[in-house]
């Protein structure tokens, strides 16, 4: 039996040229040829079928990342305002003493505070920047033509230390319990003015006696105007301040409270109104 010995660059001279060999020999080898062919061909289709099924799938993907990206409230949002309410212990005030090693920090000073230590203030004055230190902070971001308007809070929990009276030196750090602030949206329907109510209570972790500072109140935000102002209540002490920014831009105050002069803590137990005028955020 004669067996065929061609490899594959020879094959189509030889199937030219098949009248110059034995007829079965060059018939076996062609039909050889041609299965091996045909087999090869095969496994390259389903190889590039399973290429072009993954390429196909990977393009599927990015375009629905695409669309959740696109489409999502966060994309859809035209108009963002964020919106954020602190309260404060200032640095300069009647009710402070300066804070012992710290090079002009300044603390305040309770009652009883042989035992419980004194707390430093938050070492500033009215500030925009969103992240300054602070007692309390809320922060909300609100598309406020959107029937579900709030997009995002945030209530971020500030260290507040107990130091020595005497020294200045930290004898206990602590993390503000925040569960109890919440931000609330109200769609503005036929009126046009949308409400963003907060309610936001904590008090001095290092001293569990010690009373919660509160706010407590309504954001109107006029879709017309595009104006927003506040109503509610704070407490008496510490300070209290309120900003708005439309789309990432500067940020406007909306309220600004310092403590009158001769409050202290003591005086968290007793609230006061607050109403402010519309400020223009666009």
């Amino acid at each position: 039996m004669r067996v065929c010995t061609w490899n594959d660059n020879a094959m189509p001279a030889a199937i030219q040229n098949r009248e110059n060999r034995s007829r079965g020999g060059a018939d076996r080898c062609i039909r050889e040829f041609w299965r091996k062919w045909r087999n090869d061909n095969a496994c390259a289709g389903i190889a590039n079928r399973f290429v072009r099924s993954i390429a196909d799938f990977a393009l599927f993907a990015t375009l629905v990342s695409v669309a959740l990206v696109m489409f999502s409230p966060i994309a859809l949002a035209a108009d963002q305002l964020q919106v954020y309410i602190r309260a404060f212990i200032p640095k300069n005030h009647s009710s402070v003493r300066p804070l012992p090693n710290s090079g002009g920090g300044t603390m305040v000073q309770p009652p009883g505070s042989s035992i419980v230590g004194c707390f430093p203030t938050d070492q500033r004055t009215f500030s925009t920047e969103i992240r300054a230190s602070s007692r309390v902070a809320s922060i909300a971001t609100v598309d406020p033509a959107l029937p579900g308007g709030l997009i995002k809070q945030e209530h971020p929990s500030n260290e507040s230390n107990a130091v020595d009276c005497g020294d200045g030196s930290i004898i206990n750090r602590e993390k503000t319990d925040t569960s109890d602030q919440k931000f609330t949206f109200v769609p503005a329907g036929t009126s046009k003015i949308a409400q963003l109510k907060i309610h936001a209570s904590g008090h001095n972790p290092n001293f569990q006696w010690a009373p919660a500072i509160d706010i407590d109140g309504i954001f109107f935000i006029d879709l017309g105007a595009n104006t927003i102002r506040f109503e509610g209540s704070v407490d008496q002490y510490p300070a209290y301040e309120a900003y708005v920014t439309y789309n990432g831009n500067v940020a406007v105050p909306i309220l600004q409270i310092m403590p009158d002069y001769g409050k202290t803590a003591l005086d968290l137990a007793f609230t006061k109104s607050v109403k402010t005028n519309a400020v223009k955020y666009k």
